[in-house]
């Protein structure tokens, strides 16, 4: 189908540069225009990126930060470049893009509106996953960040109905764009001719001046990326001139293309993937969903034998610890990877599930902290009865500080909770419900554990499971608030008079008594 389509392209184009001398004048102008039309002045070793500006989006760390960042991470599969990279700074993109849109297309709007035989159409910004996709796959080998080469966000289409007033499209929009009007608000930065390499075929001994021309057949456009500047902040956007036979072209093959463009993805990324070792990808993964999923479907060999699954975090945990401190797994690739056999052993799993770190804290007890569903914290459960009795009724005795890594960007240090037992720790996940994670708790735990465990305040901030709760949950009931409380709570006076470390809860905490005549 895109090979007919082609082929009734290029008959367009060469009925439409052939149709007469003038037509065949404006042709060579068009193959002619590049960013020497637009500027007198250019950095030619200059890339264009959307932090060149001095008031384009930066990078708030360079690579030697975010490597300092990582060493100092608690969390040994979490790639801080990457998510910087990818995330944080893509979403500043994004999020300028949202904010100047309106502005970029009303000004090009105003600019198309006087061009004769012109039809502007303004473009939808581009999406994140978009973008991400494209600045992993096509700018890969481009410097840090690599989202900062993403300059078509903002973007909007000329369409013109022969290449007459496409020439004339294109020097109208050059001549305004330089004028005292709008040279304030915007400079070009690149010009992408695709009509340039028509010129290609051109023979000294050619004297046919039709044939010393490549005809087009395939999609062929001019793309001018604009710097835009409005309110101290700049971004860079993208606009289309193109023919209405390429229009029509695009509409009726780009289904085709759809398919085409995915299959050259895929196999750019199997490129990728051949040139990075399995234990980098396992570990810029970061336990993501489609990430693992994807490893997990082409390199399923690869996970027994990776030296990745027995290395250690900076406080000793297991590569499954690290799993159940990371709020991005998902029941559904974890409970393979974990139980199907194809990538673990299941003496594997065991054993790492009855590991703690050198701070006491097993698997499980990170999970009911930052796991997404009850079910997928039952992942994290041991299979042997005595183990899992063990597990659920044993306290962590952290020794020292933990550093998080969006703390540490937000120059904010977390402190490790001290003898903390899973009842403490699950009163601060919320993405689940709590009560009915309390409830599977209380079935699992020892009786009178559970009573010297709800009583335990931890020592670094001296709290004790109700005061977590209090702080970390929006919406308490009578229920949640019996199960924290001990059963002689009328006469235990020492549980409701405990003070602790954190500033502003013990006011919060004696609010919480009065409301409740306690």
């Amino acid at each position: 189908e895109i090979e007919k389509a082609e082929k009734k392209l290029k008959k367009a184009f060469e009925k439409e540069i052939t149709s007469n001398e003038e037509s065949l004048d404006n042709y060579k102008k068009l193959t002619q225009f590049n960013i020497k039309s637009c500027v007198k002045h250019r950095d030619k070793d200059k890339e264009c990126r959307q932090d060149n500006d001095l008031n384009g989006v930066k990078s708030i760390f360079n690579e030697q930060k975010l490597l300092k960042m990582q060493i100092n991470s608690n969390e040994a599969t979490f790639n801080l470049k990457h998510v910087y990279d990818f995330e944080m700074y893509l979403n500043e993109l994004l999020a300028r893009a949202h904010i100047m849109n309106d502005s970029f297309q009303t000004e090009m709007e105003n600019i198309f509106r006087s061009c004769e035989g012109c039809k502007f159409e303004p473009g939808p910004i581009k999406t994140h996953n978009q973008c991400k996709l494209k600045a992993q796959v096509e700018y890969k080998d481009k410097k840090f960040p690599k989202s900062a080469h993403i300059i078509d966000v903002l973007r909007c289409q000329a369409t013109f109905p022969n290449i007459e007033r496409l020439v004339q499209g294109l020097e109208h929009f050059t001549s305004l764009i330089r004028s005292p009007q709008y040279s304030e608000k915007f400079k070009v930065v690149r010009v992408k001719n695709g009509f340039e390499d028509a010129q290609q075929g051109k023979s000294d001994n050619d004297n046919n001046e039709i044939t010393s021309f490549n005809i087009p057949q395939k999609n062929k456009d001019v793309r001018i990326n604009i710097l835009f500047k409005k309110d101290g902040k700049s971004i860079v956007g993208e606009v289309q001139f193109l023919l209405e036979i390429v229009s029509v072209f695009n509409y009726k093959t780009h289904p085709f293309y759809e398919i085409s463009r995915q299959e050259s993805f895929i196999q750019g990324s199997f490129e990728i993937m051949d040139k990075l070792p399995f234990d980098k990808q396992l570990q810029i993964a970061s336990f993501n969903r489609r990430d693992m999923a994807n490893l997990m479907f082409y390199f399923p060999n690869k996970f027994r034998h990776s030296s990745f699954i027995h290395s250690l975090g900076p406080n000793g945990e297991n590569f499954i610890s690290q799993m159940a401190n990371n709020s991005n797994v998902t029941y559904d690739y974890a409970n393979l990877l974990f139980y199907n056999g194809d990538f673990f052993s299941d003496e594997f799993v065991q054993s790492q599930l009855i590991t703690a770190d050198e701070n006491g804290t097993y698997p499980l007890m990170y999970a009911v902290s930052k796991q997404r569903s009850i079910e997928c914290i039952k992942l994290f459960v041991p299979s042997n009865e005595k183990s899992k009795y063990s597990v659920w009724n044993s306290l962590n005795n952290v020794k020292k500080r933990m550093y998080n890594i969006y703390a540490y960007i937000t120059n904010e240090i977390t402190k490790c909770f001290k003898k903390q037992s899973c009842i403490g720790l699950a009163v601060r996940n919320t993405n689940v419900n709590v009560l009915e994670l309390l409830n599977w708790l209380k079935a699992e735990i020892d009786k009178d554990n559970w009573q010297k465990f709800i009583e335990i305040q931890d020592i670094n901030q001296g709290l004790t499971p109700l005061m977590n709760a209090l702080i970390h949950q929006s919406k308490l009931n009578d229920d949640i608030i019996q199960s924290l409380i001990p059963q002689n709570f009328k006469e235990n006076y020492k549980f409701w008079e405990c003070k602790c470390n954190e500033y502003g809860v013990n006011t919060f905490y004696e609010k919480f008594l009065f409301k409740f005549q306690i």
